[in-house]
């Protein structure tokens, strides 16, 4: 089996995330009521889930596996988020789930810190 360049790995990364993008946009936020968001948080992490899973999977360029597996550490962070998100606005508990929004906005930048050689549109899993 031939080594993945990085080239290839990027590539495949991208289509993962821009499919995994497609979804979170295909789902939107219809409206600021809570039970629209608690869906869009369940679908959303469900999404990021399948994605990270698919990242995961990916074989690495030598050498770069540490590089990646710190960014799907922000991930997998950023779907627990959301999983927490969803029951909180749920519930009806407003501030709680104002303060995940926040807090997933904040990975989403955290994000940007990427691995070395990942292009910034790569990182759309937002």
């Amino acid at each position: 089996m031939n080594p993945v360049t990085r080239a290839t790995f990027i590539a495949q990364a991208q289509a993962i995330c821009q499919r995994a993008t497609h979804k979170f946009l295909s789902v939107g936020e219809s409206s600021q009521k809570l039970e629209s968001i608690a869906a869009w948080y369940e679908a959303a992490a469900r999404f990021s889930e399948q994605a990270l899973a698919k990242l995961r999977a990916l074989p690495s360029p030598k050498g770069e596996r540490a590089h990646f597996n710190r960014f799907y550490a922000l991930l997998e962070q950023q779907t627990d988020v959301r999983r927490q998100a969803a029951p909180a606005a749920s519930a009806g508990e407003t501030r709680r789930a104002e303060v995940l929004g926040r807090k997933r906005v904040t990975f989403t930048h955290r994000k940007g810190a990427r691995p070395r050689g990942v292009p910034r549109r790569s990182a759309g899993v937002s």
